[in-house]
Formats: structure tokens, sequence, C-alpha cells
């Protein structure tokens, strides 16, 4: 029995009829040639990682930074440079000196604007307030100033050569009589007060307690809760002499020596999950007593170590700097590598075989949008020789910024 006709069409549409189709399809120009290619993939993003940049090519060396909060940083230098980061670029700020600036330290005031203090050569002091511009204040010394550090927006403490302590008060600036001198408990038990000798390099306030370092193991403590209104009430000159009664160990408005336990020169100091003073030999000096000064016996003797020096980064080199925050902490100081400790082991982030790197500071970021790896955590600017700046450890890069390569601290480097 033949096919019938809608039978036969449906046999028809079977190998001849895809012949047809193709033959149909080549005669259309360019079509049977072309072939659609897959999308190509998404690029690679940039890693998370150190990354170091030099903003500024006419900038010496980048003394100091303060970190007030999450893309907002202020950073101090060379002829008196003065600059600020927004969390993607730098920019320089006018600070109406040429002095060398070596300190800065600020906050957020209650009205959202940043309150800062500069240090720096020659006596150099200057205050950015509400205005957002710097102004000069008058110190009334010429001494080199080291280090700054505000306890609020209208108390501060500044130090620097040959034992200055200055105090600030929101408006001025005082060079305090009473605190250059300090407390020495003499051989036969009595309080002398002499004035302090060692350069100062570092100040800062744990637990309510002002610390002060610097040369030759040199720690100082002073107990600032005991001032009227925050201030000294009288110049102190005593030293026991005849109708003169010093106040007794511990006393009030006096800046007393501590027990470092060491000689090495400190060069600075960082508080916050602990206290800790960089020194030579790549120690970090911590403090792991209190109060302030160490006990003593009769004879003027420290009767116990208020720091220990056991803890130390895994070469031997000159620490400027420390900071810490949730567990990680990072040191700097005169050697290619900055270095970052997570409570159990050290890595190391080489910068440059020429790097110095002078301080450190950060904050913690919280969990961002860039991506299920943006879980937050602690960012840091660390900064240095050449104007120098790293940031790290998990940033994404920025215009200009080079990544920086990471070792564990027994590994030899090779880039």
């Amino acid at each position: 029995m033949s096919a019938t006709p809608r039978a036969r069409r449906a046999q028809g549409s079977g190998m001849g009829g895809s012949r047809a189709l193709l033959v149909a399809l080549a005669l259309v120009p360019g079509l049977a040639c072309d072939v659609i290619a897959p999308p190509e993939p998404p690029p690679e993003p940039p890693p998370r990682g150190y990354y170091v940049s030099q903003p500024f090519d006419d900038v010496r060396v980048l003394a100091d930074v303060v970190v007030l909060a999450p893309g907002l940083a202020f950073a101090v230098g060379s002829d008196g440079t003065v600059a600020t980061f927004d969390g993607t670029s730098w920019t320089r700020e006018e600070s109406g000196v040429t002095a060398d600036l070596e300190g800065i330290a600020g906050f957020i005031a209650s009205d959202g604007t940043p309150e800062l203090l500069a240090v720096g050569a020659l006596g150099t002091v200057i205050h950015r307030g509400a205005a957002g511009t710097w102004e000069v204040i008058a110190s009334g010394v010429t001494e080199h100033l080291f280090s700054v550090w505000l306890r609020s927006a209208t108390d501060g403490f500044i130090v620097g050569e040959r034992g200055t302590v200055l105090r600030w008060s929101g408006t001025a600036v005082t060079p305090q009589l009473t605190q250059t001198r300090q407390l020495v408990v003499g051989a036969d038990g009595t309080n002398n007060y002499f004035p302090i000798a060692a350069s100062l390099k570092a100040v800062a306030d744990s637990e309510g307690q002002m610390f002060a370092v610097g040369s030759s193991g040199a720690i100082y403590c002073y107990d600032a809760t005991g001032d009227p209104n925050g201030f000294p009430a009288a110049v102190l000159t005593c030293d026991n002499t005849a109708g003169n009664t010093c106040p007794a160990p511990g006393g009030e408005n006096t800046w007393q020596l501590d027990s470092s336990g060491t000689t090495r020169n400190l060069a600075g100091l960082a508080v916050g999950n602990g206290t800790y003073a960089p020194t030579t030999d790549g120690v970090l000096l911590e403090r792991v007593n209190g109060p302030c000064p160490a006990p003593r016996d009769d004879a003027g003797r420290f009767t116990q170590d208020n720091w220990n020096d056991d803890f130390r980064v895994p070469t031997p080199a000159f620490l400027h700097d420390v900071w810490r925050d949730s567990g990680l902490l990072f040191a700097v100081g005169l050697s290619p590598d900055l270095f970052q400790f997570d409570g159990g082991t050290w890595t190391l982030v080489r910068v440059a075989d020429e790097a110095e790197l002078r301080a450190v500071h950060g904050t913690w970021v919280p969990p961002g949008d860039a991506g299920p790896e943006d879980t937050g955590g602690p960012e840091l600017l660390a900064v240095g020789g050449g104007g120098r700046v790293v940031r790290g450890p998990r940033v994404l890069p920025l215009s200009g910024e080079t990544l920086l390569a990471e070792r564990p601290a027994d590994e030899d480097f090779t880039e």
C-alpha cells in the first residue's frame, strides 16, 4: 500500500529536509562560517594584601600617622608636610610651618570634626580644630618635640629633647616645670626631685596613667587624675632642703621613674590590648605589672620590674613603632620588612631593601560589600622614608599602589 500524501510529506521532512535547510543557510552570506564564541571569563580580581605607594615625590620622610576612622587618616613629615587620607587618595594640607614634623595625635570630636595636634623641630606645635585648618601654637621652647598625646580636646601632653614635657589646654601650650622633674628616692629613703635628663621620644595614656619613654631605657609615669582641673597646682622645686618638705613617693604632680629593666633606647609607645615600647635589637618591651612606679625598698631600689623584654620580632631591627588590634600586632622600624604577629607566628612583609618605616597605626574596619572575602578586620597605615605609605593587611589596591610580598618568618625571602 502506498503512503498517503501526508505520510510522504512527513518522510520528506527527514534527512532530505535537513540537507535542504543546510543548503539554504549556506546561501546566506557569512552565516554558515560564523561561530558564536563563548563569553570571555570575568577578569581575576586583584588580590587582597599589603600595598605600598609614594603619594608625594618631594617628601623625604613621613614620620607619624594617626588613623581616626575607616577612610580618615592624617600623616606628618619633613618640611612641615601634613597630608590626609580619605580612603582612596592622599591630599596635602597647608600646615603653616616648614619645620620637620615628628608626631601627630587626634580624635573625632562630638561634632564629627577631627581634633588634631602635631609637633616637631624647634618647638613646633600646630593645631587643627573645628575650622578644618591648621594654626601655629606658640610653645615657648626651642627643643625638638617628638611625640604628642591628646587625652581630650582640652588636655594633652607633648614630649621632646632634654626631658621637655609640655601641656596642652585646648588653646595654648605651657611648659610645665613641675612635670620636667622626676622623683628619685635617695639611699636614705628621702625623696628628691631632679630634672629629667633623658630625651623623651614618645608619650601615651594607658588606663588613665601617662607614660613617657626615651633614651637609655628611661620610662616615666605621671598620674594626671590628681591634677586640679587637669593641671599641676604649682611649680615643684622640692629637693628636701631645709624648710622645704617634699611630697611622698607617688604623690600628685610629679613624673616618676619606673623600672624598665633595660638600658636600651626606647623609641615609641603603643597602648591598647597591652602596653608596648619598641626598642633596639627587635625587642618589644611589654608592660607586665602596675601600678607605676614599681615599689622600692628602704634603700630606694626597685623590688620588681614592671616591664618585660622577652617579646621580640624575628630579626634584630631597631623598632620605631608598634600597633595592636584584635589579636594582631604590627611593628615597624629600621628593617626592609613590616612585622605581623597573630599570637602564634610572625609574618614578614617585604617593603623595600632601603626602607625605613617610622610609624604604624590603624583601626577596625567592619565587613563591607566587596564580596564574600570582605569579612572586616584591622586595617593599618605605615609610613616612613621616601614618603612611603603601606596599607594592609587585607586591602584592595588603589591607583599607584604596588602589591608587597609576604612570607613566614622562618623562610628565606625571594622576589
